[in-house]
């Protein structure tokens, strides 16, 4: 090799190339550039894949912007325009906010398929002998231009010294209300406050709290909804039918209450028809950022204005059944966010929550959790070839990479850029603690949800996994203090139950703990996770016979070893529950990525077969 060249890195890995584009994506020039940002990550995508030969001017009119089998290239170029744009985009993003990129995605003329290339280092400068007698003076001199610059950088860090930035203000969206007389829109009011939650949770200046689910917002006045969220303003607003310019035209206000002086501050009223309530979340979310003086958050390419009315109804059907947190209920918000994707294959936040229902269903679902993880994977890659950086799809992307991959340091990484983009979805706060809860990692768990809670203060959900997190750091007090609190509110709540049953076992009061898991029970058969705490607990107490029975009763219903290891541990079977977890392990049941977390794994923390089920999953320290 010449002494004047230097050797540039490999090819770039498929990652280096994901984070390049995602900096792109998130860049100011890129960041109203809807369309090119779509077709970008797309035309990204479909390379690392292996497809860049099948990309044609056909495919992504079709793909990306929706167009017919029957489109014509002759008379709309509208694919040609596009890409002719994205190349000039990205040619500013590199000489302004990319310059110092090492990495560099372009689209090569008269090809639709990208390149990824490293940026060549400049040459090194000629050496050449200083000139001695003029070298003398400049020394003293570039001496007094630094001290000069040096005096002025100091003087301005000084005046800024005590500028802080402001706190983010603090906003609760609560439900919208629903005036139509008809309850089968009931879903139309939670999918709009549930989008327009989302939505400002993205805004850096704002911190959300989620809407108090299933409370009326007449329920309190303004100061005291705004003392029980903890925040000082309050989106509130309604939706009816009414005449318009479409069929099922809705009148939609909208209005933020100063929760101090219980003073509306800022209010608008919308007539929309059907199909223009798409945009609606993100116009009045606009709106109301700009009311409270604050910079609302960048648009997001794809990831919630589908192009197809019927579509985004059925997305919100999806989430109206999905927070109902019936277990029942999941199945069916599936089949509503199906549709919408059906409609309109494009919409992200569809495929992120279809992707997200399939991740619960495997995790609780044990005979079903294969099936249940390969849907939830095949439905995330297909959102991440839309918009690889909207929040929710980050979110989903790290529970598959810690449930299903069992690779929590990528899931770690995927989880902080979700919250990075959006600090304010209190769902990712709460799959982040239960990541860092498996790792032992339990302070910083705690606070992950606690911080979830400060964002949905009123959810039985969210206080329930803090409930969790406490009981795996050992905090029995506080935990059961959490159990108790929302059994308090929501007596019937067998979550709550079955959460005080494992607290009052794990800290040595099994007989106490056995009718709160009664409680937790509905009737017939227990779910594997209760009927092997439940055992556990008759064991410990002496019921021998009635453990033994329960046990009989798991191994004759849907499979768990991790759970019927916790039964077998309360029998006194260590080398049976050794053999079942080293079963779980083999099955890739997911509960084996918190044998750490379990305190009802205590007797066996020392066995070294146990210390090597950790390692394979990746727990060893």
């Amino acid at each position: 090799m010449p002494a004047n060249e230097t050797q540039l890195p490999d090819a770039p890995a498929p990652a280096e190339i994901r984070s390049a584009l995602r900096q792109i994506l998130c860049s100011g020039g890129f960041a109203e550039a809807e369309r090119l940002r779509q077709l970008l990550a797309w035309l990204v995508e479909e390379a690392l894949q292996g497809r860049a030969d099948q990309i044609k001017e056909s495919l992504i009119a079709l793909e990306v912007f929706g167009r017919g089998s029957n489109w014509n290239p002759q008379a709309d170029a509208l694919v040609r325009v596009q890409v002719r744009n994205l190349r000039q985009h990205l040619d500013r993003y590199y000489a302004s906010e990319g310059i110092d990129d090492a990495l560099r995605i372009t689209i090569p003329k008269g090809r639709y398929a990208p390149g990824f290339t490293w940026k060549a280092p400049p040459p090194p400068e000629a050496s050449v002998a200083p000139d001695r007698p003029a070298r003398a003076w400049r020394v003293p001199a570039a001496a007094a231009v630094t001290l000069v610059v040096a005096i002025t950088v100091a003087l301005f860090a000084a005046a800024f010294w005590y500028r802080r930035p402001a706190p983010p203000l603090r906003l609760a969206v609560l439900p919208f209300e629903n005036l139509s007389g008809q309850a089968e829109y009931d879903y139309l009011a939670a999918g709009l406050t549930e989008e327009l939650t989302v939505m400002l949770a993205r805004t850096p200046a704002l911190r959300v709290a989620a809407s108090p689910a299933g409370r009326s917002t007449l329920e309190h006045e303004a100061g005291e909804w705004a003392r029980r969220l903890g925040v000082r303003y309050l989106l509130s607003g309604s939706l009816r039918q009414t005449d318009g310019p479409a069929p099922k035209a809705w009148s939609i206000t909208a209005h933020i209450t100063d929760g101090e002086t219980s003073t509306i501050i800022w209010s608008d009223h919308y007539l929309r028809g059907g199909a223009q309530l798409e945009a609606l979340p993100e116009e009045i979310a606009r709106a109301a950022t700009l009311s409270l003086h604050v910079a609302p958050a960048a648009a997001d390419a794809g990831a919630g204005k589908p192009s197809v009315t019927s579509a985004h109804d059925a997305y919100l059907r999806g989430l109206y059944l999905r927070n109902q947190q019936d277990p029942g209920r999941v199945a069916e918000a599936r089949v509503a966010f199906q549709q919408a994707i059906q409609e309109d294959p494009s919409h992200v936040r569809a495929r992120a929550a279809l992707a997200d229902s399939w991740l619960t269903t495997g995790f609780h679902d044990y005979d079903q959790a294969p099936a249940a993880f390969a849907a939830a994977r095949r439905e995330a890659e297909q959102a991440r070839r839309y918009n690889p950086t909207t929040p929710e799809i980050l979110a989903v992307q790290a529970r598959i990479a810690f449930l299903v991959d069992w690779d929590a340091s990528s899931a770690e990484t995927l989880y902080r850029e979700s919250l990075r983009l959006a600090p304010s979805l209190g769902r990712t706060h709460q799959g982040y603690a239960l990541l860092l809860m498996s790792r032992s990692r339990h302070e910083e768990a705690v606070a992950e949800m606690l911080r979830a809670r400060e964002l949905d203060p009123l959810g039985l959900a969210t206080a329930n996994d803090l409930g969790v997190a406490l009981y795996a750091a050992g905090r029995y007090a506080e935990a059961l203090a959490e159990a108790r609190r929302i059994l308090e509110i929501a007596p019937q709540s067998r979550s709550a139950h079955f959460l005080a049953g494992a607290i009052l076992s794990a800290s040595g009061e099994p007989a106490k703990s056995i009718p709160e898991y009664r409680q937790a029970i509905p009737g017939g058969k227990a779910e594997p996770e209760i009927a092997g705490r439940l055992g556990f607990a008759l064991a410990a107490a002496g019921r021998t016979q009635e453990a033994r029975q329960l046990l009989a009763e798991m191994e004759s219903g849907p499979r768990s070893e991790t759970h019927r290891a916790i039964l077998v541990l309360g029998l006194g079977e260590r080398e049976k529950a050794i053999a079942l977890l080293s079963a779980a392990v083999e099955r890739h049941e997911s509960e084996v990525l918190f044998l750490d977390a379990e305190p009802h794994f205590k007797s066996v923390r020392r066995d070294q077969r146990f210390e090597a089920l950790r390692r394979r999953v990746g727990l060893a320290r």
